[in-house]
């Protein structure tokens, strides 16, 4: 299907308007219009009519002061109106101009509306007023960054332009890719602007989006672009197989169909009023996670071309990319509320006296932490008769009332099956939701069960690690209100720096490293017994802000040291007033985790220190890091297969905290490379991922417990 170079351009425009929410349009040096205005408002109608009766704002003259700009521009009208104007160069000149806008300082809106009733007669001032309320109105940051974004437009339609019909076929792939990347994915409009880049590069008549929400067999529909109102698939579902998109889900390979009317398989579309001739899928993946399927269809196109099919997987790379990068950002956000509720949770162990209000506060951080609508925590201590229920719901108390009897009976009555599963989560469908349990346990004794609802990010497997962690939590708890533990503040230092390997293993791991580095060059130093367990206690905890474990610990000599290293790491000494005083202590301390965070063998890491450190120190420690041997690796633990020297080697990067990439580059081999071995470190160890390997070697070597000698 052949598209003319202004057709082209014609929808670029239209994808970008509909993108950035402002009119465009395309014009010469004397007002010819290239294309048609896309997104046309109310605002720009109207000040496309004043325009004929004001020299001042006229298009002409606007052209004509701003035809030697070479970057994108914002021009202010008389009116106060904004535009932002950008040149197109092509062969050397500009003779092309993209002209966006209306927009308004929102500080402005008073000013402006009082010329309209200045300049304009009385019967047209409430449309203006009614246009100017829905003129978007930017600050300075959003400008620039639509200004970056029409700088790319101007080189995308350069492109077509400069290259000719069949050369700008090519680079519409190119310039599919770039509109693509300019995209917002945090704006909720994101994959709908996507679907209508993809269905007008493509030539398709509608698209949607699709993910498999509930299970992995089951897919739904979420976004669709080009269906009518009586035609749609918007919140359709389909099975893992089933039809057309269902099989792309099984095999996860595109997938073209060509006279799909003629398919048994088209029903999916035919039963809810849809006819397609054609129809392309695309599955989103990227790095081994799949995000979900990308589809378009016509009802009057007959095929597809090659090309057609090649830039549609262009934009599919691309969305990959997309999702991965928002599912980073996702899970690190996810990672933050879990440390910020271990935070709480860590001060009410101590700080909340109350033993009945604490397991309450337990349950609601939990139940904010994973998102789901429903937790309970059932309790039954060995010297109390009742069980004790602590519960949060955003579901009914009758539903509520009915799972907890059901637990009960589940767990605590006589000759109940749930004593068989002590330590092992269990999940179970009950009253039409899924559910996950998690028995408390201590010395082979069931004393307690957490019942939630599996949904939203509960079930993001990276909350396992933080909801095992309760059984530990309730069961310090319950010691220190019976008196049968008194925790010291050395016991608390390491409870909070074991917790790390729960919330974030490698900082856990790089805490181990400084603890260990530290030690050894302070007694190279020769420092004292205190002076050594003082900085080994502020390298497990140096992850922490200092305000918390104030609030865990006291005002200990360990948080005032790392009070002075945080100061230290900002850049700033003890000149200002309540700084903590320098101390040798805390220099050390700061050398050893720059060294840990950013060493290298050129040793340009020194140079990147945020504060100045005296010359015989960093020359002492260069003398005592060349004295050192490379930290061995960990003992090997009993397994299924004893593992070979170079999975030994990449099970001790692991357990330093690397990622895969990190490994690959220190080994110099591939992380494809490093995924396989570590697939088969997995299964000698008889795990199911990094978190559980970490847990396996903290459990049974001394290698990594931070409380005994190496």
């Amino acid at each position: 299907m052949r598209i003319k170079p202004l057709q082209s351009l014609q929808h670029l425009q239209d994808a970008y308007s509909s993108l950035c929410g402002l009119t465009i349009m395309i014009m010469d040096q004397e007002d010819n219009r290239l294309t048609e205005p896309s997104g046309l408002s109310e605002i720009v109608k109207l000040l496309l009519g004043y325009q004929k009766k004001s020299i001042e704002d006229s298009i002409l003259n606007i052209l004509d002061k701003v035809k030697d700009i070479q970057k994108p521009i914002v021009y202010e009208t008389i009116t106060g109106f904004k535009l932002l104007i950008a040149p197109i160069r092509v062969k050397e000149q500009t003779p092309y101009y993209i002209f966006a806008g209306a927009i308004v300082d929102e500080s402005n809106l008073e000013l402006i509306e009082s010329r309209i009733f200045e300049d304009l007669p009385a019967q047209v001032w409430e449309t203006w007023k009614a246009a100017l309320v829905q003129t978007p109105t930017y600050g300075q940051k959003q400008v620039g960054k639509v200004l970056i974004q029409l700088e790319e437009l101007a080189e995308m339609i350069r492109l077509l332009l400069d290259r000719g019909v069949e050369k700008g076929k090519h680079a519409n792939r190119l310039q599919l890719l770039n509109l693509v990347h300019l995209m917002d994915s945090g704006d909720p409009k994101w994959l709908q602007g996507v679907l209508g880049v993809f269905t007008r590069v493509m030539g398709l008549e509608f698209a949607g989006f699709a993910r498999n929400l509930i299970n992995e067999e089951q897919y739904t529909v979420i976004e669709t672009i080009g269906f009518k109102e009586n035609a749609t698939i918007q919140d359709a579902s389909f099975s893992l197989g089933e039809g057309f998109l269902g099989q792309i889900g099984l095999t996860r390979q595109m997938g073209y169909w060509e006279r799909s009317d003629w398919d048994p398989r088209v029903s999916f579309f035919t039963k809810r009023g849809i006819e397609p001739k054609v129809i392309i899928c695309y599955p989103i993946k990227y790095q081994n996670l799949f995000f979900g399927l990308l589809f378009g269809g016509d009802s009057s196109v007959q095929e597809l071309t090659e090309e057609q099919a090649d830039t549609g997987a262009l934009l599919a790379n691309q969305l990959a990319a997309d999702f991965y990068y928002l599912e980073n950002e996702a899970y690190n956000e996810r990672r933050k509320i879990r440390m910020k509720a271990f935070e709480e949770i860590t001060q009410g162990i101590l700080g909340i006296k109350d033993k009945e209000a604490f397991f309450q506060m337990l349950i609601d951080s939990i139940q904010r932490t994973v998102q789901t609508s429903f937790i309970s925590m059932l309790l039954k201590e060995p010297k109390e008769k009742e069980t004790s229920v602590y519960l949060c719901s955003n579901r009914s108390e009758e539903w509520g009332i009915t799972y907890v009897e059901n637990a009960e009976l589940t767990y605590f009555k006589a000759g109940s099956s749930g004593l068989r599963m002590l330590r092992k989560p269990l999940y179970r469908q009950w009253n039409g939701v899924e559910l996950l349990e998690l028995p408390l346990v201590f010395e082979q004794k069931l004393f307690g069960v957490v019942g939630l609802v599996l949904e939203g990010d509960v079930k993001h497997m990276e909350n396992m690690p933080f909801l095992n962690a309760i059984n530990a939590i309730v069961l310090t708890k319950l010691q220190l209100e019976t008196g049968l533990t008194t925790v010291s503040k050395a016991d608390t230092v390491t409870l909070l720096h074991q917790n790390l390997l729960i919330l974030n293993p490698e900082a856990f791991y790089k805490a181990m490293k400084v603890k260990e580095l530290a030690q050894s060059f302070l007694k190279h130093m020769n420092g004292s017994h205190e002076e050594i367990e003082r900085i080994a206690q502020a390298s497990l905890l140096s992850d922490y802000e200092p305000a918390l474990l104030s609030s865990c610990i006291g005002e200990t000599s360990v948080v005032s040291l790392l009070r002075e290293v945080r100061q230290y790491r900002s850049g700033k000494k003890n000149e200002a007033a309540g700084a903590e005083p320098e101390t040798l202590l805390g220099k050390i301390l700061l050398i050893v985790i720059w060294y840990c965070e950013h060493g290298d063998k050129e040793k340009t890491w020194i140079l990147t220190l945020p504060i100045s450190i005296d010359e015989s120190l960093l020359r002492s420690f260069e003398y005592f890091l060349s004295s050192q041997t490379e930290l061995g690796a960990p003992p090997l633990l009993e397994s299924r297969g004893r593992l070979t020297h170079r999975e030994n080697e990449i099970l001790n990067n692991v357990l330093h905290g690397l990622t895969n990439l990190e490994i690959a580059e220190k080994l110099f081999i591939s992380t494809h490379t490093v995924k396989n071995h570590i697939t088969k470190i997995f299964g000698k160890l008889e795990v199911n991922g990094r978190a559980q390997a970490i847990a396996k070697i903290y459990q049974k070597t001394s290698w990594a417990d931070p409380t005994q000698k190496r």
